[in-house]
């Protein structure tokens, strides 16, 4: 069973705005102010809630409203946030999140989903996670419940066998930087036919998965109260403003706009894995 841990930050100047994060190895929730204008090419699939109003969201009809905003993993989307409240949460690549989500929407536009049905639901349960900040196994169940409430999954999404074994290894030691031409050898594959199946199966390059979880290792060292650059030199980065680029490349905005001093920050996920 894994171990939970949780740091507060900054909650002294309650007149500061809250940003709640939830991070474990298969679902990743943030609720929190993000700025107006957001363009993120995210590596896993992401559901994007504006809990106090509307996106504004260029399209090739123009610009359309929505509350609710499903990307599919490596699409690149530009949209205006207006400063509000937002619930940005990243879904198990590996799980049928995705497919779930994708039905019980309304509208499709190139390279994304908008009008999630019965949105008020999804709304609810954001806004409450937000105002209670459950622990993260309380969360993680809680969205399990209503993934499987959304919508009928008739088959689990088929992932080659190969490429669950490259995602286990690329999450199990992010900061290991291992080969592509390594992670092939480890699945008895060329190098092209690892590339063409894992870009097929998860959406992305192994490339861009992999800065994804060393991302993500980062932001559960911060959970130890280490500062910016030791968190991004325990995920593999060379120092801090490499991370940070590559942090605002594929969020939209920095890691100190969500973990910077000025911010009430509640951090709440598993333990960060192991360098053994």
């Amino acid at each position: 069973m894994a171990l939970f841990r949780t740091s507060v930050f900054n909650m002294a100047h309650t007149e500061q705005k809250k940003q709640l994060v939830y991070l474990s190895r298969k679902r990743c929730l943030f609720i929190g102010y993000m700025p107006e204008k957001i363009r993120t090419t995210q590596a896993s699939p992401v559901l994007l809630i504006n809990l106090s109003g509307s996106f504004d969201i260029p399209t090739p009809a123009g610009v359309v409203c929505s509350r609710t905003l499903l990307l599919p993993a490596g699409e690149t989307a530009e949209f205006i946030a207006h400063d509000n409240l937002i619930a940005d949460l990243m879904l198990d690549p590996l799980s049928g999140d995705f497919e779930r989500v994708k039905t019980a929407m309304s509208s499709v536009y190139p390279g994304m989903y908008i009008n999630l049905r019965q949105e008020q639901c999804i709304v609810d349960l954001m806004q409450n996670i937000y105002d209670r900040e459950y622990e993260i196994d309380e969360v993680i169940a809680r969205l399990r419940r209503h993934f499987c409430r959304l919508a009928p999954l008739d088959k689990k999404p088929t992932i080659d066998p190969r490429v669950e074994h490259v995602v286990t290894t690329i999450s199990t030691c992010p900061f290991k930087n291992q080969s592509v031409a390594d992670l092939a050898k480890s699945t008895n594959l060329s190098i092209p036919r690892l590339v063409e199946l894992f870009k097929r199966d998860m959406g992305v390059p192994i490339s861009k998965y992999r800065i994804w979880r060393r991302l993500f290792t980062a932001a559960l060292t911060l959970a130890n109260s280490s500062n910016l650059t030791d968190a991004a030199h325990a995920a593999g980065f060379c120092d801090s403003s490499h991370y940070s680029k590559k942090f605002k490349d594929m969020f939209g905005v920095s890691p100190k706009h969500i973990f910077g001093s000025g911010n009430d920050i509640i951090l709440k996920c598993e333990q960060p894995p192991s360098r053994s």
